[in-house]
């Protein structure tokens, strides 16, 4: 068989990869040879393109970047700082325009008619530079003349600004004086006003309310109905007792206010030793238990009493109406006298001192105004820029000139005064700075159009150059033309080569390689491969003969082996299934059988149970709720039979105090009615103090936006110092002295504005506490009316009370009575309930104990099998 097989491949496997390896290798050299012959052909092309075309281009260009270069050198001329500067520049521009006559000899293939229009050209441009210069020379001349007459405005400004802040100084210090003495004044009288006639009205008031407050808990003692009630009404009376003690303190020593403390100590006594009305009534509740002889005794005593209260309460009204009375008349010319002295000082403040720092600010603020108008007129960039600055200069110099009319004869100097009229002389006549302003832009506007005619001549320059470029294009394009002509040509056989190439690769590794080699390795390996995975019915493919043919009818082979071994395993494996299936059919029949026969009897026994158990629990629960419901109810019926005969025996007593309690809170109503008129008159005054402090508020903000408005002109004469450059910094350095002076003004006017508001918060304090007052009466008024409406209601439910309670407790004994009877047959009903329902929950544990245990023998059975 060996032999056979060594015949068989003497043109196996390797014999075709080795014919495929010669083809593409004689391929690669026929590429090759063609690639040489078009790089010779080539290589001719551009030495001729190198040799003759490149110089032509290559000068032409030169030509036209010098002519840029001089193009782009003449605005740094204009923009030149210095001499030296533009100097240099000149004499770079004659270095370039020699360069450029020197690169026009260069070019030898020009024509004569040709040079000549470039030689014209560049003598046009060095006539347009030559102009330029003269027009520069002049510009700078004038801008030397700018910087002298911005530097003498800057200075005149400053001396002038030197001389007249002193004065607006010594205004602002006057207005300060002024308005710290009239606040001063103001907030003195505020708190003697508060200190004083407020805290008198405010004293008699809650003298009224506490004292009134302590008459009507003597009255509510009368009718109390328990030692409870009494001591919480006792600590009420000492509380309004201490507050009229400390409003009584309060008062100024005047004959009202003496025969008031008597009073109020009077009053205070009905609640200490044996005037107490507290001790009392918690004698009356007890009266019970006392002997005919003691409650005699105690019934003289009330009466004794009642009298005293009655004549102490008339001599309380007598006593507290001239208190409030007098401390609201004094508080009313209080606020008079102090509303007429702000207005007073107001007045001053707004028509002196004010008017003079205005008339001073205004005069600084016109000079800064028109210093700044020159220096941003001397900084103008075109003439109608210069022309409206001028229009704004002059109506500032006008009102300057207004201004300083009216400050002669306020003080003002006259060297201050010659330096505002020399500032206002900076801006008029021929030599002012707005006329030489304008000659200086003519300057720039000739410069402009010199550059611009230089700028015309190098471009007609630049055109003429660029003719030139666009002939050594054209020749430069021939030899491009035949360039390209051999590398497509060259192109065309490579491709051709490359395409034959590609199509004899493809065909060799198509017809050889994949389908004799690769193919069949591939389907033999998924063949192996599907074997592998148990797959053993798959076909192999054993044609040909070649090596793979051999492997493929080896691996033929060990499919038929596999087979084999497949069928002799699952003989196996079925035999050993059926068996184990009798076996677990077996014991599930059995399992089957026994829950049948014993579950069902458990399950019955259960059920019955539970619902024995549910039976005895709802018995129980019944007999429970019966059994508590009567004790409740017993209960509530002992409880009400007391309370109906305590409510009896109460409603004579609280009959007799309703008629007492009626009189004096009427009484407390109409004086705490009056109480609250007198508040509403102080309100009204205070409110009018208040007002007063607003106006000073108004002057302050006057002064204020006097000062923001200077702040303001001071920051526009810094911005046009910025724009004046260095010729600007004196005038800054006056402009921040300026706002510094403003500054200082705002900050004054902010202390006093912070004054008036403490004026404005005492004021508002006293307007709180009058307010106070006439809420705490008005809430005062609302009690006792509450409490007079309750006593009416109080009244007209005794009489029913009474009548009512005999009846009541009748009907709560015999209520008691029958919750006793059952209460005993809900205590024997509960008793049976129990037994009966622990005998079903021993039932229904062991039905349950036994379910488990079958559960449990059976899961194990089936588990198993």
């Amino acid at each position: 068989m060996g032999e056979t097989v060594r015949k068989r491949l003497r043109f196996g496997v390797g014999g075709k990869l080795y014919f495929a390896l010669l083809g593409i290798t004689l391929i690669t050299i026929v590429g090759i040879g063609i690639s040489l012959t078009a790089f010779f052909a080539l290589k001719d092309t551009l030495q001729l393109f190198t040799g003759n075309s490149i110089p032509a281009i290559k000068n032409s260009m030169a030509l036209a970047n010098t002519s840029a270069s001089i193009a782009a050198t003449a605005p740094a001329l204009v923009s030149a700082s210095t001499e030296e500067e533009r100097t240099e520049i000149q004499d770079g521009m004659r270095v370039g325009l020699d360069d450029l006559r020197g690169r026009l000899e260069a070019l030898t293939t020009l024509t004569d008619e040709q040079r000549e229009k470039i030689s014209a050209q560049v003598g046009e441009i060095e006539s347009a530079l030559t102009n330029l210069q003269w027009t520069i020379s002049r510009r700078e001349e004038l801008r030397g003349d700018m910087d002298k007459l911005t530097k003498s405005i800057n200075q005149a400004h400053a001396q002038f600004v030197a001389e007249a802040i002193p004065i607006v100084q010594n205004a602002n210090a006057a207005l300060e004086f002024r308005g710290d003495e009239t606040i001063g004044n103001a907030v003195t009288a505020v708190e003697e006003l508060l200190e004083g006639e407020v805290l008198q009205l405010q004293s008699g008031l809650k003298a009224a309310a506490a004292g009134h407050q302590m008459l009507a808990v003597i009255a509510v003692t009368n009718s109390a109905g328990s030692p409870e009630m009494v001591d919480m009404l006792k600590d009420e009376f000492d509380q309004s007792s201490n507050e009229v003690y400390d409003a009584v303190n309060n008062l100024a020593d005047t004959e009202n206010s003496v025969v008031l403390r008597d009073v109020a100590l009077g009053l205070s006594l009905f609640g200490l030793g044996d005037k107490s009305v507290f001790a009392l009534r918690k004698q009356e509740l007890n009266k019970g238990s006392l002997g005919i002889g003691e409650q005699l005794q105690i019934d003289i005593k009330r009466v004794a009493i009642k009298a005293e209260v009655a004549e102490l309460t008339s001599k309380f009204k007598a006593a507290i109406d001239p208190v409030v009375t007098e401390a609201s008349y004094k508080l009313i010319a209080g606020g008079e006298k102090l509303t007429e002295a702000v207005e007073t000082s107001i007045s001053t403040l707004v028509k002196e001192d004010a008017g003079t720092i205005r008339n001073a600010l205004e005069l600084v603020a016109q000079a800064n105004l028109a210093a700044g108008l020159l220096n941003a007129g001397a900084v103008a960039t075109d003439a109608e820029a210069v022309k409206q600055i001028t229009y704004q200069f002059h109506a500032a110099n006008d009102a300057l000139n207004v201004a300083l009319e009216e400050f002669r004869d306020r003080g003002i100097d006259e060297f201050t005064a010659d330096k505002a009229e020399e500032l206002s002389s900076f801006g008029i006549g021929a030599s002012s700075v707005f006329e030489t302003r304008n000659e200086l832009i003519d300057m720039e506007n000739a410069a402009a159009t010199t550059l611009e005619q230089a700028r015309q001549s190098v471009s007609a320059m630049i055109h003429e150059v660029d003719l030139l470029v666009a002939e050594a294009e054209e020749q430069a394009a021939v030899s491009e033309a035949s360039a390209m002509a051999t590398i497509e040509q060259s192109v065309q056989l490579l491709a051709l080569v490359g395409v034959g190439s590609v199509a004899l690769s493809i065909l060799i590794g198509w017809m050889l390689v994949r389908r004799q080699v690769v193919r069949r390795i591939n389907g033999l390996a998924e063949t192996m491969g599907v074997i592998a995975d148990g797959d053993l019915e798959t076909d192999v493919d054993t044609t040909g003969s070649d090596e793979i043919s051999v492997m493929a009818r080896t691996v033929e082979i060990f499919r038929d082996n596999g087979r084999e071994v497949e069928r002799l395993r699952e003989e196996q494996q079925r035999a050993e299934a059926r068996s184990a299936e009798e076996r677990r059919q077996a014991m599930r029949d059995l399992a089957d059988t026994f829950e049948q026969s014993v579950k069902a009897i458990v399950d019955q026994v259960g059920q019955s149970a539970g619902e024995m158990e549910r039976s005895s629990e709802t018995m129980v629960t019944a007999s429970e709720q019966v059994k508590s419901e009567s004790t409740g109810v017993r209960s509530i019926a002992e409880a009400t039979s007391n309370n109906v005969n305590t409510v009896a025996a109460a409603a004579e007593e609280l009959a007799a105090s309703v008629q007492e309690i009626s009189a004096n809170i009427s009484e407390t109503s109409r004086v705490a009615q009056q109480a609250a008129d007198k508040a509403q008159s102080t309100d009204r005054i205070v409110a009018s103090l208040d007002a007063e402090s607003q106006k000073i508020g108004e002057v302050v903000k006057l002064i204020t936006d006097i000062a923001e408005q200077t702040n303001l002109l001071a920051l526009n004469a810094t911005i046009e110092a910025a724009r004046a450059g260095d010729a600007g910094k004196g005038f800054a350095v006056v402009a921040s002295e300026v706002k510094n002076l403003a500054t200082q003004t705002a900050k004054a006017t902010e202390e006093i504005s912070a004054q008036i508001d403490a004026v404005q918060a005492n004021t508002n304090q006293a307007v709180d506490a009058i307010r106070d007052i006439g809420n705490l009466i008005g809430d005062m008024t609302e009690k006792m009316i509450a409490v007079s409406s309750a006593v009416e209601e109080q009244g007209a439910s005794t009489d029913e009370i009474a009548r009512s309670s005999s009846e009541a407790a009748q009907s709560t004994n015999q209520v008691s009575s029958t919750m006793n009877e059952m209460m005993g047959v809900a205590g024997e009903a509960g008793a049976n309930a129990d037994q009966v329902l622990s005998a079903a929950k021993g039932v229904a544990a062991q039905a349950q104990s036994l379910d488990r245990e079958v559960q449990s023998f059976l899961n194990k059975v089936r588990s198993d099998n």
